[in-house]
């Protein structure tokens, strides 16, 4: 297991294949919730090459404790140093504090950038539902479709741009 120094990312190997990490959890915590961290966490953990497989959200006393299972995009490369953690800290902590902005973040990855514009090709196998739930205050989504390499980054990206702000996520 891997903490970066301030404890605010935690990352455990799960699965391992060859000598490589096959699957593993990424706990985010302690930075403070607002709309679209979800968001900006997607999009960096797309720029350094992890596919999220399954996202456990939680907002506690207004901070977050997100705990995701990743993968790497490439299975024969996903190695992980304490280096590695801290860098993606620093890159959240500046996109979270509007340092920085995603699209200005993101321009600097032109390879990543290209993934996911030709990721973006619509999938005829796409099915959405929608469910009012709280008075017509909470609108729950059901989404089918092909999983794709920044897939949750898309999603969370177009709730960001629409203003609506993800509760929960599984």
């Amino acid at each position: 297991m891997l903490v970066t120094k301030s404890g605010k990312i935690i990352f455990e190997p799960l699965e391992y294949s060859k000598n490589f990490i096959k699957t593993a959890k990424l706990i985010v915590s302690d930075f403070k919730d607002k709309p679209g961290i979800l968001y900006k966490i997607t999009g960096v953990l797309f720029i350094h090459g992890w596919n999220i497989i399954n996202a456990w959200i939680q907002t506690n006393n207004e901070t977050v404790e997100d705990i995701f299972t990743v993968e790497s995009i490439d299975p024969d490369k996903f190695y992980v140093t304490i280096e590695k953690l801290e860098l993606i800290e620093k890159e959240l902590k500046q996109l979270l504090e509007d340092e920085i902005h995603v699209t200005e973040y993101l321009s600097k990855f032109p390879e990543k950038t290209k993934i996911l514009i030709d990721n973006m090709k619509p999938s005829l196998n796409t099915n959405v539902e929608f469910e009012l739930l709280d008075l017509n205050q909470t609108l729950k989504i059901k989404l089918m479709t092909n999983d794709k390499p920044g897939l949750l980054f898309f999603i969370t990206q177009i709730f960001f741009l629409s203003d609506l702000n993800i509760l929960k996520f599984n």
